[in-house]
């Protein structure tokens, strides 16, 4: 099961990360140089035994709109997994909700009364400062998949008062994370991982926040 897991998890990835580079590629050959990105963009994958979430979040810092994609595959649920969107957007007051649900595509949409207050000032910032907290210690700098790297450790306990441990591997030039590893008690294998990627991209038209494409909307009132 783990073999079969670890194939369909470099597959998804290969997926995801050649898109991207493809996206990115495409939208400079078109834009004008002068041009700079101005949405932060991130992509999360997590893998455990039995369970594999891909998270794609998207933040423009300029004005405030915020979009995040989830896509959850579970050995113990349907084939195809579960997914949900999330978009912020028209300075918060307007928002979209699209998940999968009763083996369908819905969708919603809403006028906030209020607008809701932007998520952070720059998603990059706001990841990268969770490793600056006091309960995360340096373990120094080490070699990561060949690059040096900032290795930092943190001790905690769960709920039903398990140990845990955490360590993730921070890149030395922006400080955010690389890659998260979370191991149970002693052992010397982690339960779960979480590997990161991050990069800037163009969107002139704010497309990615108007991606709602596959479903029809239903307008409902403010939650």
């Amino acid at each position: 099961m783990r073999r079969k897991l670890n194939v369909f998890w470099f597959a998804i990835l290969a997926v995801f990360v050649w898109s991207g580079l493809g996206v990115d590629s495409l939208a400079a050959n078109q834009m004008p140089v002068q041009v700079q990105p101005t949405i932060e963009h991130m992509k999360v994958f997590r893998e455990s035994v039995g369970t594999l979430d891909y998270e794609e979040t998207w933040f423009n810092s300029t004005t405030g709109d915020w979009r995040s994609d989830l896509f959850s595959y579970n050995s113990k649920t349907p084939a195809n997994g579960t997914f949900l969107r999330s978009i912020v957007t028209e300075k918060g007051y307007r928002e979209y909700l699209l998940k999968t649900e009763n083996g369908g595509f819905t969708g919603e949409t809403w006028i906030n009364r209020e607008p809701n207050k932007r998520p952070y000032q720059s998603l990059f910032q706001d990841v990268a400062k969770e490793y600056k907290k006091s309960e995360w210690k340096s373990v120094g700098t080490v070699n990561f998949f060949g690059k040096q790297v900032k290795k930092l450790q943190r001790l905690s306990t769960d709920p039903k008062g398990y140990p845990l441990k955490y360590i993730v591997y921070l890149d030395l030039s922006t400080g955010l994370p690389m890659r998260e590893e979370y191991y149970f008690n002693k052992d010397t294998s982690p339960w779960l991982i979480s590997t990161y990627f991050f990069d800037k991209v163009i969107d002139p038209n704010g497309t990615i926040f108007k991606d709602v494409s596959g479903v029809t909307l239903r307008e409902i009132e403010s939650p």
